[in-house]
């Protein structure tokens, strides 16, 4: 009885015959016993009393049908994410959304918690909207990564699916899928890094405390530093700038940014990928040259990340290749 609530029907009066429109039952004695699950379906509608154990053997078959029972911790968790989704469903925000119910995962499978509770049916129905989305979201992300001009794009989306959608078992499925296309090109594998450092950047500048969004501060501008001229870069650039317009890492990459194109007037602007090898034939990498000091050569790679090679560990082909720049 644990597992049920007892409640009496007066049959009389305008209650009563909305009841009885709705419930059926068999017979037309009295009393009349009904059992209805907690989403409204009637499992059990017959007149006449059971007695002996027919009554605890009717309830323990109703009870196989009546799905799980929550705990009062359980509900009470599945209500707070519950309401932190639906708020950021109503902006549209689904990434956000699946982070709201990812707590509530450790109950049961998102989207089938296998319980009529009111409270884990409302998760399930949220979790059907955000997996539907992701799923979209997720074929949208295919097909920026065949596209040269949105293949940065992609891999941040589907790094930022990753961080959300794993909870949900086909998202998951997809995602993976996905990975393993960037994980064979050597390109889009390059962009895995910047994109992961874009995104948790991008989640701490959500966060209210003001020591979250120092580190998004310092992630936004590690991309700057690290990855150049970058897609990765630009879009670091302009939501660091949106962060914080007056941020001392703007400042140190505009001055990096004066030395880049120092050296294209110096004639490095037009250089073609090429490939550049140490002295050992240990090293080798793929990569344009875009600076030649003293000591080092600057170079960028496909991925946009600028590495430097001191000179004297240049093979005789990297430095014949200089002097003819000359």
């Amino acid at each position: 009885m644990g597992q049920f609530v007892p409640l009496k029907v007066i049959s009389s009066g305008e209650q009563w015959q909305q009841w009885a429109s709705k419930y059926k039952k068999e017979g037309s004695g009295i009393p009349i016993i009904y059992v209805v699950r907690a989403d409204g379906e009637q499992l059990y509608g017959k007149s006449g009393a059971l007695t002996g154990g027919a009554l605890p053997q009717m309830l323990a078959a109703a009870s196989q049908q009546s799905g799980r029972v929550l705990s009062e911790s359980e509900s009470l968790l599945l209500e707070k994410c519950n309401e932190a989704a639906e708020q950021a469903l109503s902006e549209n925000l689904y990434l956000e959304a699946a982070e709201a119910l990812a707590p509530a995962a450790k109950i049961g499978s998102l989207g089938d918690l296998q319980s009529f509770a009111e409270p884990a049916m409302k998760s399930d129905e949220l979790s059907k909207t955000i997996l539907e989305h992701a799923l979209s979201e997720l074929k949208e992300v295919e097909g920026k990564l065949e596209d040269p001009e949105t293949v940065f794009e992609g891999v941040v989306e589907l790094v930022q699916a990753r961080e959300a959608y794993l909870i949900f078992a086909k998202a998951k499925e997809a995602i993976g899928v996905l990975l393993k296309q960037v994980s064979r090109d050597k390109a889009q594998r390059a962009l895995l890094k910047p994109a992961k450092v874009l995104v948790k950047a991008r989640r701490d500048a959500r966060l209210p405390k003001a020591s979250d969004k120092k580190r998004a501060e310092k992630g936004f501008g590690l991309i700057l530093k690290r990855y150049g001229d970058s897609s990765a870069a630009a879009i670091a650039r302009k939501e660091l700038t949106g962060l914080n317009p007056a941020s001392e890492l703007l400042a140190v990459h505009t001055q990096e940014t004066a030395t880049s194109i120092d050296a294209e007037e110096l004639g490095y602007g037009q250089e073609q990928v090429r490939t550049w090898s140490d002295s050992s034939g240990k090293f080798s990498v793929e990569a344009k040259l875009i600076e030649v000091t003293e000591q080092y050569v600057r170079l960028v790679k496909e991925s946009g990340k600028e590495i430097k090679v001191p000179l004297k560990k240049l093979d005789s082909a990297a430095r014949a290749y200089l002097e003819s720049r000359q």
